[in-house]
């Protein structure tokens, strides 16, 4: 795995750690807890129903890749709902990013029905960048998103040289996994850049938009 990029980018580049996604099985009966009811019944629109994991509050925990070897996060936690009537997800979270302080971040997760397209927006409370990814599934559980078609790089050199990256995230795993690569050649390699699970938070309740 290369190493040099990461060196001079631990900081700003961790902007566009994940999305806060997390799955757990919600009971099939009639014991079902309240707070899973309220989840299953919160609105969303077909294309997002794969999503329906997401809502709640979350614990993370994970690591992120440096060039001297890996480096455990501080855990923190997330919390997401379904927003304009489920027509998209919204998460608020706060991450570590390996400064002294942690990073807020506002991430929304819509479906482009003309495109056909996921599309993923980030903003920070550090640097004030708007993210854009856009993606589908590679699997009936994996979803892949990069900002290579939007260009929301980030400048690495004096040159033009970019640094793209890739949110990749397992519904289906339990916790849900997520892993943020990088790539400095425009998507034709990709190098691991973290990976996180999250975990939902007893007594996790959503909120209805």
């Amino acid at each position: 795995m290369r190493t040099k990029p990461l060196k001079i980018l631990w900081l700003t580049a961790a902007v566009i750690l994940p999305l806060s996604v997390s799955v757990t099985a919600y009971a099939q009966n009639a014991e079902m807890p309240a707070d899973a009811v309220e989840e299953a019944a919160s609105p969303l629109v077909p294309a997002l129903e794969k999503f329906r994991p997401l809502i709640g509050t979350f614990d993370i925990s994970g690591v992120r890749y440096t060039p001297n070897g890996e480096v455990p996060l501080t855990p923190t936690q997330s919390a997401t709902q379904p927003i304009m009537g489920g027509y998209g997800l919204q998460d608020m979270s706060q991450i570590d990013v390996g400064s002294p302080e942690l990073m807020g971040l506002q991430s929304t997760i819509t479906y482009d029905q003309f495109r056909k397209i996921y599309r993923v927006t980030l903003l920070d409370d550090t640097l004030g960048l708007m993210d854009v990814y856009e993606g589908d599934f590679d699997t009936d559980t994996v979803l892949s998103v990069t900002n290579l078609r939007s260009d929301t790089h980030f400048p690495i050199g004096p040159n033009g040289e970019a640094m793209h990256f890739k949110l990749r995230w397992d519904l289906g795993a339990s916790p849900i996994t997520y892993e943020l690569l990088m790539t400095v050649d425009g998507g034709e390699s990709w190098d691991n850049f973290s990976k996180m699970t999250y975990t939902k938070t007893s007594g996790s309740t959503s909120t209805k938009d």
